[in-house]
């Protein structure tokens, strides 16, 4: 008799023990999946709430603007266009961004107005360089800036480029400063002109 109960003490207590185990085996895997569960749901949250970042494509062109020049009434815009990829470039058309002049005590917001300007040549080999000009009105307009370039027309897809500064705007004599001279021995000719000042000593 002590024997047989000595083995029935020893049977429940191996089954006890396997049954603890399962128990426990049990428990870790349901917190295990539950904190897997908890990161998925983190991670899905995330990338709902944060945006896909853009990818930026490489610059294939580089403009090079140099500041406007002022001629009479005119703001004069141009620059150098350089092809920096590795394939020819033809047509190549920059839209620039004009920006009016308020009129004075008048609170309307200023407008907009956008202008495509070819580059020429119209054929760039890599590494190649074109010119662009264009001559605006000052008293109409107040500014200028390059927003896309396109090749053949406005529906084309943008063409990536970087924009770099280029000549500073020509100095100018200030107003008193300026005369014409006649030529010695010429009759009303001059040696100067209003492009072309010539300071006083």
């Amino acid at each position: 008799m002590a024997y047989s109960s000595s083995t029935s003490l020893l049977t429940r207590a191996v089954g006890l023990t396997c049954g603890l185990l399962l128990m426990s085996a049990v428990i870790v895997g349901y917190f295990h999946l539950r904190g897997r569960h908890a990161q998925q749901i983190r991670s899905l949250r995330q990338s709902l709430q944060s945006p896909p970042q853009p990818t930026v494509a490489p610059a294939q062109v580089r403009v090079i603007e140099n500041e406007p020049a002022l001629k009479g009434s005119l703001a004069i815009l141009n620059g150098t266009v350089q092809n920096i990829s590795n394939v020819e470039i033809s047509d190549l058309l920059i839209e620039f961004e004009l920006i009016s002049r308020r009129p004075q005590q008048q609170q309307q917001a200023q407008t907009t107005e956008r202008r495509l300007l070819p580059v020429k040549p119209i054929k760039l080999r890599p590494s190649e360089a074109g010119k662009y000009h264009m001559e605006i009105s000052s008293r109409q307009y107040s500014g200028a800036r390059v927003v896309k370039l396109l090749i053949g027309d406005a529906s084309s897809p943008d063409i990536p480029f970087e924009v770099e500064a280029g000549h500073k705007r020509p100095k100018e004599l200030p107003i008193g400063q300026q005369q014409h001279r006649k030529r010695p021995g010429d009759n009303g000719g001059f040696l100067n002109s209003p492009d072309n000042p010539v300071g006083l000593p």
